[in-house]
């Protein structure tokens, strides 16, 4: 159940008003409508919060309605059955209760985890039963399951000689139906592709139409998560290799949780994998499993029961140590390595290609990336490796075809893009080039470099709004890199490139860094030879790829950039010398402008809050949400208000969010262990500040801590970490780590 606690769907429905009768006699009250909700959450898990009370209530009279039913009494009493009466109704409130959001390849590092590690790491333990058992469970419309099966029809030459079996579950009826229909519209590929479509769909008028060998492999059945405590509802204990259960228990209550974890921890055969969503299992008890953090996420594996030898789990070397996602790595670092004494070959020679390539030998590169073409005609590597030679030495049609035959080898990897985008560049074709950053950002979100040249696109063109907003999200991510001296390009490291944005931006004085400009953007930003903006504009009108970019807002923009942005700096100024109310109306007149301007709304969000505005502060946050709603300030920000507020449970639910959006935000994790330590719940507290300080003492010791300046990275960690250390009892811990709103 792809489960959402207050959907937009539930007034998707006709709203037609009740007859009067009705609501005369209908009772309204508060206890009903909380015993009501009080039982949807242990039926189907779902948490409730408290600004989700009323869209719940807007259901439950939606379901009056339908019924024609007169009192809310009734209506429990219906749920409360266990008649197929009740049966058939809690199939029809389910409907409007989950979220069908789902898409097919979604979230492509964990594709790529599945494809490079977890999938081979399971045909090769499974290589003499030839048996593979996954459960997708949640898995709304099909696309995770249907994902999962092309995934091995890729990886296993010999399909046929396997016997596979992929289940699909879900606790809607409806979205069930669908997936066994395996017919799609445009909305389910919208970052997939073409070339698995074709391979894999035939087109029926506005449809796509899933290949009958792949819709053979999958198997659903309607289920609901919380019903695995009944012994005689499976026969499947202890046989699963690998259950997928995404983005389902940030909605859930945390006892829901521990009980479908008790559950996958039964059916999960010995070894077995569970892979959720990023960062839905941190503030949860997860003994059971044996805890993996790679770059591309966390699993969870089921200890093996016994030792057996010759047989190994994924290779050790490349799992993070933390218990949190500290970097990422590209595709071509992700690749799965084998071991020493089984390398083959064309590994070798792609090695040492890739060395004489650093050393732009690029005549010796070539000879050995031939003899690595004609080991391995069809890899990534081997295309990849000639596209960069080819551009190199300015054959850039060459280059431009091996960089699209990399791109079919490896449809998300993120490098024959950019390749593509800076030879587009070389050859005056702006609109080619733009498209291929908007790819790259799509594919890797946090991948500043693609940022930076888009930025410098746009502002070229005089587009300074959306210049700046790709800006100031690289230097946030920048902010949050946990290596500082790093380098970004080749000479050029993360700590430069953060100084330029942050001087550029007028974050910081220019006085207060190296006044030399940037060696790769500043000549970027000063380039004046590219297409009209109406051509970009177009181009990105024609895109679906939204990324960190907001498109869709193009057209709403009513004020001239420069205005726009001098009362932004105004605001962002006077909030920072605390002249809240001037914050506030210089805001005030962007949002006035410009409804959808996510930097304005935190602002006066930001200045609302100092003051002890508590409700214009949150007004303000949701609104911010509702433009970007991937960005973890504006949940941050929520978090510290209801915190204020002393409504620790729902700033506890926006602290998940943050770290869900932003598994290394160190103050997140701080905050989090200080009301799990105000409700003297110490195990969860200690379990925060372990893995605040874990994160901290991965970083530099003189980086300075967002929220938290100016202490610096060591002095944080090691308070938490002496403190730790010394006492047992986590009530020693300090309430209150000073922070800035």
């Amino acid at each position: 159940m792809h489960a959402s606690t207050c959907l937009e769907t539930a007034t998707s429905h006709s709203k037609t008003s009740l007859p009067d009768e009705v609501c005369t006699t209908m009772s309204f009250g508060k206890e009903i409508q909380a015993q009501i909700n009080s039982l949807i959450t242990q039926r189907l898990g779902l948490q409730i919060r408290a600004e989700d009370v009323a869209k719940f209530h807007e259901i439950t009279l939606i379901r009056l309605r339908d019924l024609k039913l007169a009192r809310l009494e009734d209506y429990l009493n219906l749920l409360s059955g266990r008649d197929e009466h009740s049966n058939q109704e809690w199939r029809h409130i389910v409907v409007y209760l989950t979220n069908a959001e789902t898409y097919f390849f979604r979230d492509q590092l964990q594709m790529s985890l599945l494809r490079e590690w977890i999938l081979p790491d399971l045909i090769r333990r499974r290589s003499e039963s030839h048996c593979l058992n996954i459960l997708s469970a949640a898995c709304s419309s099909g696309e995770e399951p249907y994902t999962i099966a092309m995934l091995l029809d890729e990886l296993l030459p010999d399909l046929a000689a396997w016997d596979i079996s992929i289940l699909g579950t879900d606790i809607n009826h409806k979205t069930i139906h669908k997936a066994q229909e395996a017919r799609y519209g445009e909305w389910s590929f919208r970052r997939l592709g073409n070339d698995i479509r074709q391979r894999y769909f035939h087109k029926d008028r506005k449809h796509w139409v899933l290949d009958k060998r792949i819709r053979k492999m999958v198997d659903f059945r309607v289920e609901n998560l919380l019903d695995g405590s009944d012994p005689h509802r499976h026969a499947d204990n202890h046989t699963v290799d690998l259950i997928i259960c995404r983005n389902v228990f940030i909605y859930f209550e945390h006892n829901a949780v521990a009980r479908v974890l008790e559950h996958f921890n039964d059916r999960l055969a010995d070894g077995g994998y569970l892979l959720t969503g990023h960062g839905e299992l941190l503030t949860h008890n997860t003994e059971h499993f044996q805890v993996r953090v790679f770059p591309e996420s966390v699993i969870y594996q089921r200890p093996v029961a016994r030792v057996e030898k010759n047989v190994t789990t994924l290779v050790e070397p490349q799992e993070i140590t933390t218990s949190a996602i500290v970097a990422k790595t590209s595709l071509l670092d992700s690749f799965a390595q084998p071991h020493p004494s089984e390398k083959p070959l064309w590994m070798e020679l792609y090695e040492e290609a890739s060395a004489l390539l650093k050393k732009t030998n690029y005549a010796g590169a070539m000879r050995v990336a031939k003899q690595l073409l004609a080991q391995a005609p069809e890899s990534f590597e081997s295309r990849y490796m000639m596209a960069q030679l080819y551009a190199n030495l300015g054959k850039y049609q060459l280059a431009s075809e091996n960089c699209r035959l990399a791109i079919e080898a490896a449809p998300d990897a993120i490098e024959p893009y950019y390749l593509l985008a800076f030879i587009h560049e070389q050859q005056g074709k702006a609109e080619e080039a733009i498209s291929a950053y908007i790819k790259v950002i799509e594919l890797d979100p946090d991948f500043v470099p693609a940022m930076l040249e888009l930025s410098a696109f746009y502002e070229s063109q005089g587009d300074i709004g959306d210049a700046e907003k790709l800006r100031r999200r690289a230097l946030m991510l920048l902010r949050n890199h946990p290596n500082s001296s790093k380098e970004l390009y080749p000479g050029i490291m993360v700590k430069d490139t953060k100084d330029y944005l942050e001087r550029l931006l007028g974050v910081i004085s220019a006085s207060t860094v190296n006044d030399k400009k940037h060696p790769v953007w500043e000549r970027r930003r000063n380039d004046n030879s590219r297409s009209t903006k109406a051509a970009i504009i177009q181009q990105r009108r024609n895109s679906d790829q939204i990324c960190a970019i907001d498109l869709a807002n193009a057209d709403l923009k009513k004020t001239h950039p420069l205005d726009e942005q001098s009362l932004l700096k105004e605001a962002l100024v006077t909030l920072d010398a605390r002249a809240y109310t001037e914050a506030i109306r210089c805001a005030q007149r962007i949002v006035e402008n410009n409804p959808m301007h996510y930097q304005a709304l935190m602002v006066m969000a930001k200045a609302h809050a100092n003051m002890g505005q508590h409700k214009e502060a949150l007004m303000c946050s949701e609104q911010a949400i509702a433009v970007d709603p991937l960005a973890k300030d504006s949940y941050f920000l929520m978090a510290q208000v209801r915190q204020e507020q002393q409504d620790a449970e729902n700033a506890l639910a926006a602290l998940k969010k943050v770290i869900y959006l932003a598994p290394e935000f160190v103050p997140a994790y701080l905050q989090a262990g200080q009301l799990y330590q105000q409700k003297h719940d110490k195990r969860h507290a200690r379990q925060m500040y372990m893995t605040a300080a874990e994160l901290l003492t991965a970083l530099p010791t003189e980086t300075p801590i967002d929220s938290y300046e100016p202490v610096t990275a060591g002095e944080l960690a090691g308070q938490i970490s002496s403190i730790l250390r010394e006492s047992s009892d986590i009530g020693n811990l300090p309430l209150e780590f000073k922070h800035q709103v």
